[in-house]
C-alpha cells in the first residue's frame, strides 16, 4: 500500500474510532441519573455501569484470537458498530433499569471489538515503529469521540429529553459503519495462523504487567468519571446540560495528554515511569473529589483525573504488545483488554456495595485506594519483569 493511501486510511480509521466511542458514550453523562429517575436505586445504577464490563471480560480474548486466526480485522469493526446501534436503540425504546443493564451488556459486547480497531490502526505502520506513538493517536481518537459525545450528551438531553442521546448514538453508529466500509485491511491481511496458547503469550512480562495495571486503571475510571461523578454532581444540584461539560472536562485532558505521551513523554520516560506518574495523579484527584461539591472544584478534580488517564492509558496499551509478533498482536491486546474489563466490573460492583453500606463519598476513597495499588504495582515492575521473553511458540 502506498504511503499516501496509508495516510488516508489512518485518518479515516481515526474518524471511525472517534465515532465508535462517541456512539458508546453520548449518553454516559445522563446514564446513572436516568437509571435512578426511572426507578432504579443507587446500587442499581452501579449494576448498570458494571454490566458494560461483563462481555468484555468474557469475549474479548475469543474475538482477538478469531481475528488473528482469519487475518482480518475490518469485519469486526463493522459488527462492533452494528452492535452499538442495536444497544442504543434498545435503551431508547425500553428505558427501565433492568433493560438498561441488559442493553449495556450488549454495548459491552460492541466494546469488545476495540482491540481490532486499535490493531488495525497499528497495522498501518511498519512493524518496527514505536507502538506507543500509534497508541497515542488511537487514544487521542478514542478520547476525542468521548469528549464531543459527553459534552453534547448533556445538552441533547436538556434540549430534547432523556431518550434523545440514545437515538443520536444509534445514528452515529450508522455513520461509522459507512466509514468502515471504505477502509482497507492492514499489512497483516491474509496472514492465517493459529494464535498461540495464552500461557505462551503470558511469557511476555510486559503483557502480564500491563494486564494487572489495566484492572486498576479501569477501576478508578469507572468508579469516578464514567461512574459516580455524574451522580455526585447531580445530587448536588448540577443541571443535565452541565453534566456533559463536567464529563468533557474529565476527558479532554486525557485526550491531549495521550498525544503528548505518545509523541514526547515516551521519548524521555520509560513505560514504568509513565505508569506510576499517571496513577499518582489519579490517586490524588480521586481522593480530593468529595472534599467539596461546587462545580469549579469538580471541574478541577476531573481534569486532574483526565491527565492521569491520558498518561497511563497509551503506556499500558503499548506495553501490552511490546515485542509481540504482528500475527499475534490482536490476541495479546485482547488479553490485556479482557483483563482490564475485570476492573470495569469489579470497580462499579464493589462501588455498589460500598455506597449501600457506607456513603457516596466512600466511592472516591475506594477509587483513590485502587490508584495507590496501581502505583505500587508500577514501581514493582522492575526492568527484569518488563524484559521481553523469547518468542513463544504456539
Amino acid at each position: 500500500m502506498q504511503a499516501s493511501s496509508l495516510q488516508g486510511a489512518r485518518i479515516r480509521l481515526l474518524w471511525a474510532i472517534a465515532i465508535f466511542w462517541a456512539g458508546l458514550y453520548l449518553y454516559i453523562p445522563i446514564l446513572t441519573p436516568y437509571v435512578t429517575r426511572q426507578g432504579g436505586s443507587t446500587s442499581m445504577a452501579g449494576i448498570v455501569v458494571a454490566a458494560y464490563g461483563v462481555p468484555q471480560l468474557t469475549t474479548r480474548i475469543f474475538l482477538g484470537r478469531w481475528a488473528d486466526r482469519i487475518g482480518r480485522r475490518r469485519v469486526f469493526l463493522f459488527m462492533g458498530l452494528v452492535t452499538v446501534a442495536v444497544s442504543s436503540l434498545g435503551m431508547a425504546l425500553f428505558p427501565t433499569p433492568w433493560a438498561f443493564a441488559g442493553f449495556r451488556v450488549l454495548a459491552g459486547l460492541a466494546a469488545s471489538t476495540w482491540a481490532m480497531f486499535s490493531m488495525l490502526y497499528v497495522s498501518y505502520y511498519p512493524h518496527d515503529s514505536r507502538p506507543v506513538h500509534a497508541m497515542g493517536w488511537v487514544t487521542f481518537a478514542n478520547n476525542s469521540g468521548q469528549v464531543v459525545a459527553t459534552l453534547a450528551g448533556g445538552f441533547v438531553a436538556a434540549r430534547w429529553g432523556w431518550p434523545a442521546p440514545f437515538w443520536i448514538s444509534a445514528a452515529l453508529a450508522v455513520l461509522g459503519i459507512l466509514l468502515v466500509l471504505t477502509l482497507p485491511e492492514g499489512n497483516w491481511a491474509s496472514v492465517h495462523s493459529a494464535p498461540p496458547k495464552l500461557r505462551y503469550l503470558f511469557r511476555y512480562g510486559s503483557l502480564r504487567v500491563a494486564s494487572g495495571l489495566g484492572i486498576f486503571n479501569q477501576m478508578v475510571t469507572f468508579l469516578t468519571t464514567f461512574g459516580y461523578v455524574p451522580l455526585w454532581a447531580a445530587r448536588h444540584g448540577m443541571p443535565k446540560a452541565d453534566l456533559g461539560v463536567l464529563m468533557m472536562v474529565g476527558i479532554l485532558p486525557s485526550t491531549l495528554f495521550a498525544v503528548i505521551t505518545g509523541t514526547w513523554l515516551s521519548k524521555h520516560w520509560s513505560l514504568r515511569t509513565l505508569s506510576w506518574v499517571g496513577f499518582s495523579l489519579m490517586a490524588i484527584f480521586a481522593i480530593l473529589t468529595p472534599w467539596r461539591s461546587g462545580a469549579l472544584w469538580l471541574f478541577f478534580t476531573q481534569a486532574g483525573l483526565g491527565i492521569g488517564r491520558g498518561i497511563v492509558s497509551p503506556a499500558l496499551m503499548a506495553m501490552s504488545i511490546a515485542g509481540v509478533e504482528a500475527r499475534w498482536r490482536t490476541t495479546a491486546h485482547a488479553v490485556y483488554q479482557a483483563a482490564y474489563a475485570g476492573g470495569m466490573i469489579a470497580g462499579p460492583a464493589l462501588g455498589a456495595f460500598v455506597v449501600a453500606r457506607f456513603s457516596l463519598p466512600s466511592i472516591f476513597w475506594l477509587a483513590g485506594g485502587s490508584a495507590i495499588v496501581g502505583i505500587g504495582l508500577s514501581l514493582s515492575a522492575t526492568a527484569h519483569r518488563l524484559q521481553l521473553s523469547p518468542k513463544p511458540s504456539p
